[in-house]
Formats: C-alpha cells, sequence, structure tokens
C-alpha cells in the first residue's frame, strides 16, 4: 500500500510543475480534479480528504465498482460511524470530509472478497493517497473482458467495431449497442485493438485477471477518409452505335425505314397494318397466324 501527503494548496497547482513525491502526473491531476469536483469546502483546520484506487493483488486490474468502507468511532460519543464510496471505471475512490487526527479503518470490498483493513490517520489539511488491493483473481482461471465502444465526442455507442487481441485468435464485433464479449483468456497482459471505418484505431493494454470480468468503456475519435483520385471513363453505349448506323444507311438512300414520325401518321394500331404499306412486304393469313413475308426490292 502506497502512501503520499501534500496541503489543500496543491489542488490548485494540479497542472504546475511540482509533482508531491508518490504521485505521477496522470494521478495528480485525475486526484485533484476528483477532489475539486467532488468536495468543494473543505475545512482545512478540522478536516482531511482521502483518496486512491482499489485494484486486484495479483493482476493489477482496476476493481471498478468495488465498495471502499472508511470506519470510526466517536470516543466522546461511543458511536461508530461508517461511510462508503464505490470506485468508478479506473478503480478511484475518494472521502471528503474525514475528521483530521483520528485513526479510521480502511477496507475494499468487491465481487465477496475484502482487503486487509488498515489504520489511517489523516491530518488536518492534508491529502492522503491510499491504493488498496483486494486478493481477488487465481492466476489459474481464465479471465473475461467486456467492453463499451462510444464515440468520444458524442459518447453513442459504435456498432461493428472490431476488437482483437493481439497475438491471439481472440476477435470479436461490438452490437448495436456498442457492447462486445471476448473469449476467455488466460490470465496475463493483453493489448486490444480496437478499429472501425470513419474512426482512429486504438490500442490499449489489458490485464486480464483469473476468475474475473472487466468491463471497458473504449472512446474512439473521428478521423476524415481520404479517398483515392476517380478517374472517369465514358464508353457510348450500343445503342448509340445502333442509331449512327441508322443514320447512315438512310442517309446513303438503303432500304425503307419507318420514324415516329410515320408511325403517328399513319393512325395504324397493330404492327401488320403498319407493315403492309412498306414496299417489299406480304403478309399471308395461315389459320390463326399471320406471317410477314419481306422480298428484296432490287
Amino acid at each position: 500500500m502506497n502512501r503520499s501527503h501534500t496541503t489543500f494548496a496543491w489542488l490548485f497547482a494540479v497542472l504546475g510543475a511540482g509533482v508531491p513525491s508518490g504521485l505521477d502526473a496522470q494521478q495528480e491531476a485525475r486526484l485533484g480534479q476528483a477532489i475539486v469536483d467532488a468536495c468543494g469546502q473543505v475545512d482545512p483546520a478540522q478536516e482531511g480528504v482521502l483518496a486512491g484506487t482499489v485494484r486486484d493483488q495479483d493482476s493489477g486490474v482496476a476493481m471498478a465498482g468495488a465498495t471502499v468502507r472508511l470506519e470510526w468511532r466517536d470516543s466522546a460519543a461511543d458511536e461508530l460511524t461508517v461511510q462508503e464510496s464505490v470506485a468508478d471505471a479506473q478503480g478511484f475512490y475518494l472521502f471528503c470530509h474525514v475528521p483530521a487526527a483520528r485513526s479510521v479503518r480502511l477496507s475494499a470490498h468487491v465481487l465477496g472478497r475484502a482487503s486487509e483493513p488498515r489504520l489511517v490517520t489523516v491530518e488536518a489539511g492534508t491529502l492522503v493517497v491510499e491504493h488498496v488491493e483486494v486478493p481477488l483473481s487465481d492466476p489459474e482461471e481464465p479471465g473475461f473482458v467486456t467492453g463499451l465502444v462510444v464515440d468520444a465526442e458524442t459518447g453513442s455507442a459504435v456498432a461493428q467495431a472490431e476488437v482483437r487481441v493481439r497475438g491471439t485468435d481472440a476477435v470479436t464485433l461490438s452490437n448495436d449497442r456498442g457492447l462486445f464479449v471476448l473469449p476467455e483468456l488466460p490470465y496475463g497482459v493483453y493489448v486490444l485493438e480496437v478499429d472501425h471505418i470513419g474512426y482512429r484505431g486504438r490500442e490499449l493494454p489489458v490485464r486480464v485477471a483469473g476468475g474475473v470480468t472487466q468491463h471497458l468503456r473504449i472512446e474512439l475519435t473521428t478521423q476524415p477518409l481520404e479517398l483515392e483520385g476517380l478517374s472517369v471513363r465514358v464508353e457510348p453505349r450500343r445503342f448509340y452505335n445502333d442509331m449512327e448506323g441508322l443514320k447512315r444507311r438512310m442517309d446513303q438512300g438503303f432500304g425503307e425505314f419507318l420514324l415516329r414520325n410515320d408511325i403517328e401518321r399513319s393512325g395504324a394500331t397493330i404492327l401488320p397494318e403498319l407493315l403492309i404499306r412498306m414496299p417489299g412486304v406480304r403478309i399471308v393469313e395461315n389459320g390463326r397466324a399471320l406471317r410477314i413475308r419481306m422480298r428484296s426490292s432490287g
């Protein structure tokens, strides 16, 4: 369990150059913003703040949804006070207004397992960071990964995103609600690759804890598609070639032709009435059928 202390003045300079001992820049910004957003005014003479993460003891996987419990006894009233906080998707928890200069009992509970209770003292006007570990996973068992793929800007579900586990045959697609489920994976660390047309692909490391199902939220940012240039070539269709040949034969005076105007002027309602007027055409009735015979005019 790692611990670091700093004053509340640090909260107003979380993006500055100074990084408190024991915290990296990402933890500093995350915890500082969480305290500013969630705690508001804290009495620096009487109270402190307790924050940290809950993780699996063996794999280091963040335990989202873990219940973190804080207990202390008021000696004057002889009453037990209990506060609880639920860890977020990254396993972070936060307690505001912790009584100063008093030992409080800290524990985390998830999936029927609990961490070893620890006594923590929060001094007035300070932030105490406690990272709690729960003995949860079993290295001999496979783990499970589920998740939700969303648009980073709108938060809407991204369907049909491909989710692959690098170096394995494990691959799946997100459904219409953006949800996906991967096959069971052996205990260990993997890299997930997530792709979708129109979005920038993502790669993220995942620690698979044996016997544990962890749920991920994966945000994809849009990426314009750059298409190759298109070449358009127009080729004449056969209809226009045929019309060109017809016009050439008419200009040369070969044959007899029926044009639209000729057909409209004839008043014919059936084909034989139209053809009987053409030179060289003979119509012979044969029972219930008509035969059309054409002879050369030459």
